[in-house]
């Protein structure tokens, strides 16, 4: 395999997402008492157990329609628990839009103790190494320069694209930087696979993580020369795959393992995709 490209998710694929866990839940609680609704812990704990309980089949629906499993991470989970909490309780106080992000600020996931060494050796085989992510870019940079200071060749040879919206599930927007010939790709993509989840679909058509990968691309199809690493199938992986990409599914460790389906969705794909630490994924290499 001659590649091009290292995609890289951020939140559980590069970081250890379930280190920092309980304490961002417990933040996340603090705010939504403070600021929301007093007295509503008992509700809180009480839909996180049955958002628990419901995952894989139920679904994050922060953009409505289901992008990923509702307990892959904390902070899925916790967003699912609190959609069910202002439903329960009829709440129509507004829930802060900065919630997550001051609770992740508190409880920040440590970055997985192979990182620089991965990061080295893509660099070393001359592999362009791109974050694709959900989160901010701002914050991934930050990240990043406190990770490799010290490092400057390694540092610049990293970019970063964040508001990825890999959960949106959309069609391309008029004014998407995507180029006529990749439009096309799109347009052939399924809407969902034929795999269901609990009876649920796994949708293909995310327009903005498309986008995403068309900038790191150059608005050419380099799928197939391109390595994509993320720790959610459906969320980081499931498009890639269709689109003919190479794939590394990061191993997550309990409570937010890994579903049985997204290990069989690798297995189907055989020497094409891998299963594994993020140290694994050295071994595409």
């Amino acid at each position: 395999m001659t590649l091009r490209h290292v995609v890289l998710d951020f939140d559980g694929t590069c970081t250890r997402v379930e280190d920092a866990a309980d304490a961002y839940i417990a933040e996340c609680l603090r705010i939504f008492e403070a600021e929301v609704q007093a007295g509503s812990a008992r509700q809180f704990r009480a839909a996180l157990e049955s958002v628990r309980k419901a995952s894989p089949g139920a679904g994050w629906t922060l953009a409505v329609t289901p992008a990923a499993p509702a307990c892959a991470d904390p902070y899925i989970l916790v967003g699912e628990a609190i959609r069910i909490v202002v439903k329960k309780l009829r709440i129509k106080k507004p829930v802060p839009v900065d919630l997550h992000a001051r609770a992740n600020d508190l409880a920040q996931a440590p970055w997985r103790e192979e990182m620089v060494e991965v990061l080295e050796a893509f660099r070393k085989k001359k592999v362009a190494v791109h974050f694709v992510s959900n989160s901010k870019t701002a914050k991934i940079e930050h990240r990043l320069d406190d990770l490799l200071v010290g490092k400057p060749a390694l540092r610049k040879s990293v970019t970063v694209i964040g508001d990825a919206g890999k959960f949106r599930i959309v069609e391309l927007e008029a004014d998407a930087k995507v180029s006529p010939p990749m439009r096309k790709v799109f347009a052939q993509l399924p809407p969902a696979s034929a795999t269901l989840v609990d009876g649920r679909p796994i949708y293909l058509r995310r327009g903005g993580y498309f986008e995403a990968l068309c900038n790191v691309w150059g608005q050419k199809n380099f799928a197939a020369q391109t390595l994509v690493c993320g720790d959610i199938w459906e969320l980081d992986l499931a498009m890639p795959a269709v689109l003919g990409a190479h794939l590394h599914l990061v191993k997550r460790d309990a409570p937010y393992a890994t579903y049985a389906y997204e290990k069989e969705a690798v297995d189907q794909l055989g020497p094409r995709a891998s299963f594994g630490s993020l140290h694994d994924v050295l071994a595409r290499l």
